[in-house]
């Protein structure tokens, strides 16, 4: 994992992804794979037209992701559910060094991943409005 301190920007992203994306995709897939998808929301950062263009030109697959999609968004969902671990631990969070570290290591992502189906069922159903409840 690679940890970034510091304000996130275009510029600071496309240094991030070069250095950490060809690593942990070597890692995390059989080098014979390339069947895998890029997911981000939609910060600045990422959509950033340089941060566009570097992912088109190492021909990386980005997924499209619907402005205001919360109610399915992995990256949102657990940031809200650390916060709320923290503030019940009544923990103050020093950095995001913190959260990154529970979010690779808390169980809350497989519970957000078991509730995907209902919470994209949902979705359709809602015919892609924000949901309140899932």
């Amino acid at each position: 994992c690679m940890i970034y301190t510091g304000k996130m920007n275009g510029p600071a992203y496309i240094t991030t992804i070069q250095d950490a994306l060809p690593m942990f995709i070597g890692n995390a897939f059989d080098t014979v794979n390339d069947n895998w998808i890029n997911m981000q929301d939609n910060a600045p950062p990422h959509t950033y037209k340089y941060s566009m263009k570097w992912f088109k030109y190492n021909n990386i697959n980005v997924l499209k992701w619907p402005a205001s999609s919360s109610d399915l968004n992995a990256i949102d969902s657990m940031d809200k559910n650390i916060k709320k671990m923290h503030t019940n631990k009544h923990r103050t969070i020093i950095n995001d060094d913190s959260r990154f570290v529970d979010w690779c290591s808390t169980i809350q992502c497989q519970k957000f991943v078991n509730s995907m189906l209902r919470r994209v069922k949902q979705c359709i159903l809602a015919r892609g409005k924000v949901l309140s409840k899932y």
